[in-house]
């Protein structure tokens, strides 16, 4: 059975004090604010270890602005712990943990080692007072904060009280209506309960969340969605969420100058909530979350391809595809190409579609891409094929037989719609590639033997022309 946890709500108590004296110096109630931490390992002034690890304890709605009537999301509760003009403590405080923490109102208080068998009360001259007393979680009664309580195992062995003060411990105010080193206890079960964030006298929370929200708060998966936050007061503030979406974690270093700041998040499928949490370094952090839902459109394009992915101009490629769920798609492209436009008739069968045959124009890098919908969602998928100009046309002549110690005449006749640059290699052929269309020729070097000239275009585009060479006695 889970163990109950209590969490104090009571502050001011000193080692010792006059069981019938009253505080004085309070023409009206003064309310407490702030909070209570139990999950220290150990009270400075004892041995006893704690056991508790309850965490947070709330005297006020106001610290977290969850009052009737407050800005903070979710639901709002008035509650909130007093201390009276007879020096009385009244009230409820809050611990997520374990509930409602009751001042006031009780009978059949425990004994215990310098301990005030009364409900919780403060006694000197405020602001300087001594609690004394006790205070109860009301998580171990059967129903509500009085009567009959649960088993003793539904309860894991605690009674719910809590003493704001005995032998060797207390909670005391000091002259600015805070505490210092000042401890109540709950039992073996809970352990101490520390008040030294506990304030007298309602103060609004230093930190604030002025404004935590998510735009769009529906995204499809892929898609970001704004989270833009403003906060005053806080020396730090942590980001988490509760769907793995890595762009929003405590990794994340929050900027917490004032004015807006916005994070662009990529929330992964389903409802994904999404914490900010801040603190001053003092008071208990606050918290508020937003939530984004991102759903998996239901038009998809698995795959979209060009085949080759370069080539030379002139030559043609195909464009293949798989979609679901669409029911239309498009073409278009970012070079003017006009076979992959919006006026080209293509598919939106589910599964396969294509091959679809274009013939690039454009000299480079041509992204072709595809964009399909189902009426109310569009996705794009795009493929790129890169283009060399078109292999020249390249005739070679001149000379086909020389006598042995002549030199020949090889020409050329080049015909080419794109650029291009061709090298003549040979005995004696120029070292500069040529690069403009037309006709022109080169002496050889002096022929003692047949010899083969070669012009290489790139690409594998390569010409050759043989000159044979005879005796110079050979008739031709």
């Amino acid at each position: 059975m889970k163990i109950f946890y209590i969490v104090l709500l009571a502050f001011v108590l000193q080692f010792s004090f006059s069981a019938n004296a009253e505080a004085t110096g309070l023409s009206a109630p003064v309310e407490l604010g702030g909070y209570a931490w139990a999950g220290n390992d150990t009270n400075p002034s004892a041995s006893i270890v704690d056991l508790a690890g309850v965490g947070w304890i709330s005297m006020s709605c106001s610290n977290t602005d969850t009052c009737v009537g407050g800005s903070a999301p979710g639901p709002k509760v008035d509650y909130g712990v007093q201390i009276e003009t007879d020096g009385s403590m009244t009230g409820y405080a809050w611990s997520s943990n374990i509930g409602w923490i009751r001042f006031g109102g009780l009978s059949g208080f425990p004994a215990g080692a310098g301990t005030s068998a009364q409900n919780a009360a403060t006694t000197g001259t405020y602001p300087n007072l001594i609690a004394r007393g006790w205070v109860r979680a009301c998580s171990v009664y059967a129903a509500g904060c009085s009567g009959a309580l649960k088993s003793d195992s539904e309860r894991g062995g605690w009674d719910g009280w809590i003493s704001l003060g005995g032998t060797g411990y207390g909670v005391t105010t000091d002259a600015g209506g805070g505490t210092t080193n000042s401890f109540a206890w709950g039992s073996d079960v809970v352990g101490w309960v520390n008040f030294d964030q506990v304030l007298f006298g309602a103060v609004a929370p230093s930190v604030a969340i002025n404004t935590f929200t998510a735009s769009p708060s529906a995204v499809s998966v892929g898609s970001g969605s704004v989270l833009r936050y403003n906060v005053t007061g806080a020396t730090s503030c942590t980001a988490s969420n509760n769907n793995g979406d890595t762009t929003w974690t405590s990794s994340l270093v929050l900027d917490v100058t004032p004015g807006d700041k916005d994070v662009l998040v990529t929330p992964p499928a389903g409802a994904t909530t999404y914490t900010l949490s801040c603190t001053d370094g003092v008071t208990a952090p606050v918290t508020q979350t937003v939530s984004v839902t991102a759903t998996v459109p239901s038009v998809a394009i698995s795959s979209f391809s060009v085949s080759p992915s370069s080539l030379a101009l002139g030559n043609t490629a195909n464009l293949s595809y798989n979609v679901t769920g669409a029911t239309s798609c498009t073409a278009s492209n970012d070079r003017s190409e006009t076979d992959w436009t919006s006026s080209r008739s293509i598919g939106n069968a589910n599964g396969a579609n294509g091959p679809y045959t274009v013939t690039p124009t454009y000299l480079g890098v041509i992204t072709y891409t595809l964009s399909c919908t189902d009426g109310s969602t569009t996705v794009n998928r795009t493929a790129a094929v890169s283009t060399t100009p078109a292999a020249p046309t390249v005739t070679l002549g001149g000379s086909s037989v020389v006598r042995s110690g002549q030199s020949a005449t090889v020409t050329w006749n080049i015909a080419s719609a794109g650029a291009f640059s061709c090298s003549l290699s040979g005995p004696g052929m120029p070292a500069t590639p040529i690069t403009s269309a037309g006709t022109g020729s080169a002496p050889s070097d002096v022929l003692y033997s047949t010899t083969v000239f070669e012009m290489d275009c790139g690409g594998g585009n390569t010409f050759t022309y043989q000159v044979q060479v005879i005796p110079t006695f050979q008739e031709f």
